[in-house]
């Protein structure tokens, strides 16, 4: 699953790049895993701010050291599975056979699941669950 995502990120980076820089320098695979670390970022401190406002537990995100740690370690954890060693190319290859059909419906599930992590987030955030 972390590998198909990386995966959809890198096919739509290219596939920007390919429209904004057709003769520049291009990196999707940099931006798919700062888009790809981004999102998981965000995914736990939605979870972190639902658990805190629901229950008044601090969870990981309780201090800007922790903050710090948490998304130092996301970043290295991420580059060492998808990054390291050129991996991505490997990842390309695996998935780069699909057929059309699955090519589209992930391409939908990924887009659906980048809203819904902005979504859940905005919601979370707005929400008073005192009253």
């Amino acid at each position: 699953m972390i590998y198909y995502l990386y995966y959809r990120l890198l096919r739509f980076f290219e596939a920007t790049e390919k429209i904004f820089t057709p003769d520049g320098h291009r990196m999707p695979e940099y931006l798919a895993f700062i888009a790809f670390c981004l999102l998981l970022i965000f995914n736990v401190a939605t979870i972190n701010i639902l658990i805190w406002r629901k229950y008044q537990i601090h969870g990981l995100l309780s201090n800007k050291l922790s903050v710090f740690g948490y998304n130092a370690g996301i970043i290295i954890i991420s580059y060492l599975i998808l990054m390291y060693k050129k991996k991505y190319r490997e990842i390309i290859k695996k998935y780069n056979s699909e057929n059309r059909r699955k090519k589209l419906l992930s391409s939908i599930l990924t887009v659906l699941y980048v809203i819904c992590t902005f979504v859940l987030m905005i919601i979370i955030t707005s929400i008073n669950f005192s009253e």
